[in-house]
């Protein structure tokens, strides 16, 4: 959490879809892979991982971050236009994703301890209302700590999960 996953072995995956990262990291119990992972301020480290077999599937908090994490820097990029030419207006809809996505990941990174400290310890165990596996609706309940304010704020930081069935289906919850 906080990180970027840059590199698996010496495969760059910064723009590989989160199926084929899967793909990478997957492998034989007891054999290694090594990670690149460049950190918010911009520092990079190896970690190195022996694979473990595990019989019990979760959802990492960070395999959540990740979508909307590309997608916030997917909208920040198009602040950058290219070398000599003006950036198209951004459409009030962008601005808003891109705010609401920024203030939630923000408050994601400084909440996280609180959320994981044996309440959510993984995204999946967090509720959720389940319409169906794709429509389903996630929201973070009154936890000690968390104030109402960043309650809000992760809340519709987590809708941009549901906006976008393709996401919730890539997450492959358990059916409830």
């Amino acid at each position: 959490m906080g990180e970027e996953l840059t590199h698996v072995d010496d495969i760059e995956v910064s723009n590989l879809p989160i199926e084929s990262i899967d793909v990478l990291l997957s492998g034989s119990p007891d054999c290694k892979v090594r990670l690149h992972l460049i950190s918010l301020g911009g520092v990079g480290r190896h970690v190195f991982l022996n694979r473990i077999a595990w019989d019990k599937p979760s959802i990492s908090w960070s395999r959540v971050v990740y979508p909307l994490r590309m997608r916030r820097r997917e909208l920040e990029k198009s602040i950058l236009p290219p070398d000599g030419q003006v950036a198209p207006e951004r459409s009030e809809a962008e601005k808003l994703e891109l705010l609401q996505l920024q203030e939630g990941e923000t408050v994601l990174l400084n909440v996280r301890k609180i959320l994981t400290s044996g309440i959510f310890p993984t995204f999946d165990t967090i509720p959720g209302v389940h319409a169906t596996i794709n429509a389903t609706r996630f929201y973070t309940p009154k936890v000690e700590g968390l104030s109402a304010k960043n309650e809000a704020t992760l809340n519709i930081w987590l809708s941009w999960l549901s906006r976008n069935n393709k996401l919730v289906a890539n997450l492959k919850l358990p059916k409830c």
